[in-house]
This record gives structure tokens, C-alpha cells and sequence, in this order.
């Protein structure tokens, strides 16, 4: 995660430590585009000077970020391929340690949501964490849509609560008690406009936690 993204900071800051990593860590990225989660994994061990994972897989629907993310990561451990997370996935129940979808819900619609979500976590050991793009609680509800299409780009926006009865669901089927931790940051200004295609429409970043 670039160290500008919303989800980058509230991971680094957190969630990073609510989680256990070690040299046999598995670990699967679902949406993984440039593999800059595998960069930030690589930076972090840096900074540690120990190592975190074992294997990385990442996962994405886009043939041709798969298949650059792949060239330049020949050096590198990780395993990168396509695939359409709205399908069957080709793993096992609790195949991974921790299973992370950063940038993806915003691009499901609301009715795929819950079964992406939960196909996903059912492949956790330990964690899984994702995030979604959501209006500002304190936009007036006329702004709130429960679906909003956004130009200009493909972008599903939800409001604050829309997705909570969804995440509720997958809190109560599969974390222990305690389990789930969430953190809402804004989204600045100008990356709010970008997105929604519109002034004065404010974004929030939330990232949600699920320990198994």
C-alpha cells in the first residue's frame, strides 16, 4: 500500500500489530493490481529485520496487471494470478494465514458483496481484513444513495451503514468474541471529488479487521 492511501496508514497504524506474522505466514492478496501490498510487506520486514511471510499469493481479475506484476516480481517470493473473485476460488477452507481484499468492494456490486466476503473469509486461518469506500456520516441523506454509480470511475459508494448488516453476518459466522476491529478515516477532499465527480461529496475509508 502506498504510503498516501487511507488504508495504507490505518493498517500501518492499527491494525499491523492486532496481527500475527511470522517466517511461515501465508498469505493471500484478493485484488491484488500492482502487488503494492507485497511492496509494503517487503518495506515492513526491512524496518523489522525479520521475515513476515513464507508465501504471497495475489490474486486479481485484470489479465495484464497480473502478468506486469509477475515480470517485475521474478526476484521477489511472491505468486501472482487471475481470477474473478465473484467465481469459485481454486483454494482450500483456511488455506491461508491472513487474507486481505484492499480496493476491491468498491468495484462489487452490493448484492456480491456478502459472497465475495464470505468465500474469502472462509479461506482465513487467522485474519482477514478489507476496507470499502463509503459517504461521510454527516452528508445529508438526500447525498446517501444506497447504490451510488461514480464517474469517473467504476466505483460503487456506499453509505455509512450500508454494508453493516453484510459485515455483521460474517462477524457472528466466523470471528471469536472480540474479534472484529474497524477504523474510519476521510478520504481528502480532492481525492473524494476525483472518485464521485463532484464537488462537496466527502469519501471515508473503512478498514475492518475479522480475527478468526
Amino acid at each position: 500500500m502506498r504510503e498516501g492511501d487511507v488504508s495504507y496508514k490505518v493498517f500501518r497504524s492499527l491494525f499491523f500489530s492486532k496481527m500475527r506474522f511470522n517466517k511461515n505466514t501465508k498469505i493471500l492478496d484478493a485484488g491484488c493490481m500492482d502487488s503494492f501490498l507485497m511492496d509494503c510487506f517487503v518495506e515492513i520486514e526491512k524496518e523489522k529485520n525479520r521475515q513476515l511471510f513464507s508465501q504471497f499469493i495475489g490474486v486479481d481479475i485484470d489479465e495484464e496487471s497480473i502478468q506486469s506484476t509477475t515480470a517485475a516480481n521474478k526476484e521477489r517470493r511472491g505468486c501472482f494470478h487471475t481470477c474473478d473473485l465473484r467465481k469459485s476460488l481454486p483454494y482450500q477452507s483456511k488455506e491461508f494465514d491472513i487474507v486481505f481484499c484492499f480496493g476491491t468492494i468498491p468495484h462489487l456490486s452490493f448484492e456480491e458483496c456478502y459472497m465475495v466476503l464470505k468465500n474469502l473469509c472462509s479461506l482465513a486461518r487467522r485474519h482477514f481484513i478489507f476496507n470499502f469506500i463509503h459517504f461521510s456520516n454527516d452528508l445529508p441523506k438526500r447525498l446517501c444513495p444506497k447504490r451510488h454509480r461514480c464517474t469517473p470511475v467504476d466505483y460503487y459508494i456506499y453509505n455509512a451503514n450500508e454494508l453493516s448488516e453484510t459485515i455483521n453476518r460474517l462477524v457472528v459466522q466466523f470471528s471469536k468474541e472480540a474479534g472484529f476491529h474497524k477504523a474510519t478515516t476521510q478520504i481528502s477532499k480532492e481525492m473524494s471529488e476525483f472518485i464521485t465527480g463532484k464537488k462537496g461529496h466527502f469519501l471515508e475509508d473503512t478498514v475492518c479487521l475479522i480475527n478468526l
